[in-house]
């Protein structure tokens, strides 16, 4: 499986070296954001000023249908209490009716994505079927990110009959407008042979096409492809020898890192840790795990629990050990959850509790860890 993420802003999961992703459109936070990226950051953490608010609202009010996309930018991706989603949509049909191509892609997207309940009402998931619209209307007009998520759609048949041709063709028109994404989705589409023969190497190309317009998760699928070669896997990619291929993955990795995405920092740490085509440092590699850990990958939050638990590269702690497992649990990682209970097991920093452990195998199991099942089996559980 190749890494995927849907039509926004993050991606999606993957393991090291043995999944590659397929990218979004990206359209909602970055086709609309509101004036210069220091603006952009600005709303994100909510420290958007009220006179700027107010600039964007008279502007708004007065007919400039730019400001009515950027007002409603902010409202939809500005945290609470700024954050108000019926006023997203507000402004984006106001703009989107006045015929802003932007405005219609960004209205599919919440759409797509359950945005457009309002608050006090049973919410229904998706309406994917206005999303199809607005997307489509936006794709008529030439926006390349809508064109993309309708890919996406169409490969996933999110409110359409599943096909994968399909999606080729819309990511083909898109990526022909020179959407880097779309680029990425081509490829993971011929990795995965869906619609078009298998081939690697036809996927490498897509993916490097992407990658140098700076796409992050074209940039991770390289490192993973690199990675592969260096484990003696078929990946399209040039051979090198182990220790060139090794490298060439941390290289890819570190450029995926330094545009944002959590998973290259997870496999940069990984890399790190076990000093696979860098030289090892595993506190480096514990950084590494933390930044990814901070934007939400539960694979690093693992990680940063086993560091913990042995002592390496860090102090030697059970307690965030713990902490860090509990989070990737939470998150649905079953490897921390076999974790827990190896510590509830053997009394690391809990007191030991057979039956507290019983129920973290069994929760492990139940997400599918195969060491938790067999554990399960040598206690003769259910």
């Amino acid at each position: 499986m190749w890494k995927t993420t849907g039509h926004g802003p993050t991606a999606g999961v993957a393991l090291l070296a043995a999944l590659f992703m397929l990218g979004g459109c990206h359209s909602s936070p970055s086709n609309s954001a509101p004036g210069p990226a220091a603006l952009e950051r600005a709303a994100v953490r909510g420290q958007v000023s009220a006179g700027q608010w107010s600039k964007f609202r008279q502007a708004a009010r007065a007919g400039n249908i730019t400001a009515m996309v950027n007002l409603a930018w902010l409202y939809q991706n500005s945290p609470p209490p700024q954050r108000n989603y019926a006023l997203a949509l507000v402004w984006y049909r106001r703009a989107a009716h006045r015929g802003n191509v932007t405005a219609m892609t960004d209205l599919g997207y919440m759409y797509e994505h359950d945005q457009t309940t309002p608050a006090g009402l049973i919410d229904l998931g998706p309406d994917y079927e206005r999303a199809l619209h607005w997307y489509r209307r936006a794709a008529a007009h030439g926006d390349s990110a809508a064109m993309n998520a309708l890919g996406f759609l169409y490969m996933r048949g999110d409110g359409v009959v599943q096909d994968d041709a399909q999606a080729m063709r819309w990511y083909r028109r898109a990526a022909a407008a020179g959407n880097a994404v779309a680029m990425n989705n081509i490829g993971t589409l011929y990795a995965q042979g869906r619609s078009v023969p298998p081939s690697a190497v036809k996927a490498f190309a897509w993916y490097h096409r992407s990658a140098v317009r700076g796409d992050s998760l074209a940039m991770l699928n390289i490192g993973s492809a690199y990675l592969s070669a260096a484990g003696g896997a078929a990946s399209g990619v040039p051979i090198h020898g182990r220790a060139a291929d090794l490298a060439r993955a941390a290289h890819w990795f570190r450029r995926a890192a330094a545009a944002g995405n959590a998973r290259a920092m997870d496999d940069l740490g990984y890399l790190y840790q076990h000093g696979q085509g860098v030289r090892k440092d595993v506190a480096r590699a514990a950084r590494w795990y933390r930044r990814a850990a901070t934007r939400g990958d539960d694979h690093a939050m693992d990680a940063l629990g086993y560091l913990a638990m042995e002592g390496l590269g860090v102090k030697r702690n059970y307690a965030q050990a713990l902490t860090w497992y509990r989070r990737a649990a939470a998150a649905g990682n079953s490897k921390a959850m076999l974790n827990i209970a190896y510590m509830y097991v053997h009394g690391l920093g809990v007191s030991q509790d057979n039956a507290t452990a019983l129920r973290w195998y069994r929760r492990a199991a139940a997400a599918g860890n195969v060491g938790a099942a067999r554990a399960l089996q040598r206690l003769n559980q259910p």
